[in-house]
């Protein structure tokens, strides 16, 4: 407890003013009790993981219990005591509009979740909107609650611009259809947005590479928001991504003046 609590008074001074504001926002609503649902924006960069992991902190040392998870193993190692969403809530994987989680009401996890107080859920925007449903139902269940999660204050975490869910052999609009936004729990959700890029900021950062890195961070979220394509094809330098020393077979789409190439 001594240790979390010296690592956020150390963490809580070098907070943004965007994560301050998310930073008060949920550790307000965890300390009022009155629950709520939040989404935490933000592109790569933004700090997402740095400001998951201090509220985790500040929380646990307070002595609550919080819990993080991710859709992805890999997201899920970034944070404190994270998991996979589907290890931890026992989600189906095979899942439908009345889904819900294998949780019995008397197991040691069901007695866990009603203790809880926080709960992040990181990369959200990847995962099919019935896995959010299904949590939700179950939560309320469990708590015997009939606000949002069981009154649980939770915290969906992710960028819109990167993976959508994933519909095998899905139209564009099942794709869209699937997605957390179409949910009617989207309807609950309060937006917290992080638009500061910290990777600028590294005192270590040379004038030329703080340019360099802006205008490849510029140029990713023009891409992601649908800016500076044309006829949907995206025209990226080669040297910025390919070493020298690797062997790759380029074959060119167009014929123009600036090729556009596929990699194999």
């Amino acid at each position: 407890m001594d240790a979390l609590r010296e690592s956020v008074e150390r963490d809580m001074a070098r907070l943004n003013a965007d994560q301050k504001v998310a930073f008060d926002a949920l550790c307000g609503a965890v300390t009022s009790g009155a629950g709520g649902v939040f989404f935490l924006d933000g592109f790569g960069g933004s700090g997402k993981t740095f400001l998951i992991n201090l509220v985790l902190a500040k929380i646990r040392c307070d002595g609550g219990i919080a819990l993080s998870t991710a859709s992805s193993g890999i997201a899920a190692t970034l944070l404190d005591g994270g998991t996979t969403a589907h290890s931890r809530f026992k989600i189906p994987i095979d899942i439908d509009a009345d889904s819900t989680c294998n949780i019995p009401a008397q197991s040691h996890l069901a007695e866990l979740l009603r203790e809880t107080q926080l709960i992040f859920w990181d990369e959200a925007p990847m995962q099919h909107r019935y896995t959010f449903e299904a949590v939700n139902r179950t939560l309320k269940d469990i708590r015997k609650d009939a606000r949002p999660f069981g009154g649980v204050v939770f915290c969906f975490c992710g960028d819109f611009r990167q993976i959508l869910p994933v519909v095998p052999r899905g139209t564009r609009g099942q794709i869209v259809s699937a997605c957390i936004k179409r949910s009617p729990l989207w309807n609950e959700i309060q937006p917290l947005s992080l638009n500061i890029n910290m990777r600028l900021l590294s005192p270590t950062m040379s004038p030329t590479q703080r340019q360099q890195q802006e205008e490849f961070a510029n140029h990713i979220l023009a891409i992601g928001e649908g800016r500076g394509t044309d006829n949907d094809v995206v025209q990226w330098p080669l040297e910025r991504i390919i070493p020298d020393n690797t062997a790759l077979v380029l074959r060119p789409l167009h014929r123009e003046a600036t090729p556009v190439y596929r990699v194999y």
